[in-house]
């Protein structure tokens, strides 16, 4: 779950830097494949996304103003260096506020035990987690082997 507002600009950005994060582009405008070209304007065919649905979740009122703010975020990560992978994309069950984090985990009553944590980045300050708290992994050796 992804808080709408910044929170969701700040994981379409993420997602758009998965390129430069691998070391293939240097810019997510030079990889076709992800949503760079369709956020922001430039994808006339075979688009995907849901512009109009994603306004209405970014609180936005145009694509002009939705194309600024992705680029504004893929800016501040490229300027700060900040392209390493980020955990809290890949390994949350929720990212957002403290009171949206708070909601969600009462959505996810059924799971085991959780963690909540601030994210501590230099471009995502009162970022909050909720993810599940790791398990250690105990194969059954005793367990006879179908092969």
């Amino acid at each position: 779950m992804i808080e709408n507002g910044r929170h969701l600009i700040n994981c379409l950005s993420y997602v758009d830097m998965n390129m430069v994060r691998c070391g293939v582009v240097d810019h997510p405008k030079k990889w076709s494949w992800c949503g760079y070209d369709e956020l922001n304007g430039t994808r006339q065919r075979y688009r995907i996304i849901d512009i109009e649905r994603l306004l209405q979740a970014l609180n936005l009122n145009s694509h002009a103003e939705l194309s600024w703010r992705h680029n504004e975020a893929i800016r501040r990560q490229i300027e700060l260096k900040n392209i390493d992978r980020a955990p809290h994309w890949t390994e949350a069950l929720a990212v957002g506020s403290k009171k949206f984090i708070a909601n969600a985990r009462v959505q996810y009553q059924s799971r085991r035990s959780f963690i909540e944590t601030d994210v501590e980045t230099n471009y995502q300050q009162n970022t909050w987690i909720l993810r599940e708290e790791s398990a250690a992994y105990m194969p059954d050796f005793n367990q006879k082997s179908a092969l």
